[in-house]
C-alpha cells in the first residue's frame, strides 16, 4: 500500500514539474514564430488552447501563425448551436443531435490593424537615435542604415529587440554631411498602420575617426 501511494505522489510531482504555464506557452509560440518555424509555433499554440482553453491570448496567436501556414485560415473545431456560430464563417461537416450540431471546418479569422506608435527620432545634438518599445515588440527584426551623401552606406546593423542606437561610423568622412537615416522593420504576418521602412532625411553628425 505504502508503494502505491509513493508512486501515485512521483506521478503527480512529476506531472506538474513538466506542465507549462500559461506564459510558457505564449513565449514559446513568439520564438517559433521569430525564427521563422511557423509550424512548431501553430503546434504550440494548439497545446496551449488545450490546456488553457479560454485564454484569449493564446486563441490570438493561434490566429496568426496557424493562419500564416494555412493559406490565411485557421483550422479549429467549433460548436455550433441552432445553425449559428460566432467568430467567421464555418464550413461544416458532423452530426446533430437535439439541435446541438458538433462541427469541424475552417474558420476564417478577422483582421485586426495593430496600431504602433514609432516614435521614430533622433535626439538632438547626439549620434543617438531613437523608437518607441511598441515598435520593437511588435517587430520580427529591425535594423538600421545610415547612408551619407557623396560617401555611401556607412552603417548597416541588426538592432531587433532593441530601441535606440547610437551612430559611430569610425570615420571622419562622415562628419557634418547629409545622412539619411533608415530603420527597415519587418512586422512578420502583422498587419499594422505603419510603413515597413521609417525614414530621417538630411541628418548631421559628428563624426571621427577612431
Amino acid at each position: 500500500m505504502n508503494k502505491i501511494i509513493t508512486f501515485l505522489i512521483f506521478a503527480f510531482c512529476f506531472n506538474q514539474g513538466f506542465s507549462q504555464t500559461e506564459e510558457e506557452f505564449i513565449q514559446n509560440i513568439k520564438v517559433f514564430y521569430a525564427k521563422n518555424n511557423k509550424t512548431k509555433a501553430c503546434d504550440e499554440s494548439k497545446n496551449g488552447l488545450s490546456k488553457f482553453p479560454n485564454s484569449t491570448r493564446i486563441a490570438k496567436l493561434q490566429a496568426l501563425v496557424c493562419s500564416s501556414i494555412n493559406g490565411g485560415a485557421a483550422t479549429t473545431e467549433a460548436t455550433t448551436t441552432g445553425g449559428t456560430t460566432s467568430g467567421g464563417t464555418t464550413t461544416t461537416r458532423g452530426t446533430t443531435t437535439g439541435g446541438t450540431t458538433t462541427t469541424r471546418g475552417t474558420v476564417v479569422p478577422e483582421i485586426k490593424i495593430v496600431n504602433v506608435n514609432t516614435g521614430f527620432k533622433r535626439i538632438i545634438g547626439q549620434n543617438r537615435v531613437e523608437w518607441s518599445k511598441s515598435l520593437s515588440d511588435n517587430a520580427v527584426s529591425l535594423s538600421i542604415r545610415y547612408t551619407v551623401k557623396g560617401v555611401g552606406v556607412l552603417v548597416d546593423e541588426q538592432v531587433t529587440g532593441r530601441t535606440y542606437h547610437i551612430y559611430d561610423p569610425g570615420t571622419s568622412k562622415a562628419h557634418g554631411r547629409s545622412t539619411k537615416v533608415e530603420l527597415i522593420v519587418d512586422y512578420g504576418d502583422k498587419k499594422v498602420n505603419e510603413s515597413g521602412t521609417l525614414v530621417l532625411d538630411n541628418q548631421f553628425f559628428v563624426c571621427s575617426a577612431n
